[in-house]
């Protein structure tokens, strides 16, 4: 099977199932009264140091953030991790850390702001040079063609998925 045919075969399918979990984590977003936004660390409030019952030490933060998008740019969010509640993977925070916020609002109409985990955006940006290096390195034209026809197809997934919804 040439390489067009496994393009279009791949486009053809992306374009059945892209717009599906789009529709399903728009509606599992809806119905959990949740936001999620990026924010930066400002202060650290207060920082415990806890004791599991196994004898193993964890700590928790108190933090305060600066909404970096969205409805929360430059408004700041205070972040309670200090609790009862033991979690096995805790992060500590410093100030200037970039991390994901998410906010959830309970019946009462009460909002609760949790730190998910950091922002590793970047991370991502050098992961994808490395890969199209190595499709250039290995592939050479059949690579440079590869990563067209990849890019456009992504291109027309998102074109068909915002004229849709």
């Amino acid at each position: 099977m040439n390489l067009l045919k496994k393009i279009l075969i791949f486009s053809l399918f992306s374009l059945f199932l892209v717009p599906s979990l789009a529709k399903a984590q728009e509606n599992n977003v809806v119905s959990t009264n949740s936001t999620t936004f990026k924010a930066r660390v400002v202060e650290i409030l207060a920082v415990e140091e806890k004791t599991r019952e196994d004898g193993s030490k964890y700590k928790q933060q108190n933090l305060k953030l600066i909404g970096l998008e969205g409805d929360y740019k430059d408004k700041e969010v205070i972040y309670n991790g200090i609790s009862d509640i033991q979690v096995d993977s805790i992060n500590l925070y410093q100030i200037n850390d970039r991390v994901f916020i998410d906010k959830f609002i309970d019946e009462t109409g009460v909002e609760t702001f949790y730190v998910v985990d950091f922002v590793r955006t970047s991370y991502i940006y050098i992961l994808l040079i490395i890969f199209i290096v190595i499709v250039l390195l290995i592939g050479r034209f059949k690579g440079l063609k590869a990563l067209i026809s990849l890019i456009l197809s992504f291109i027309i997934i998102i074109k068909f998925i915002h004229r849709k919804y």
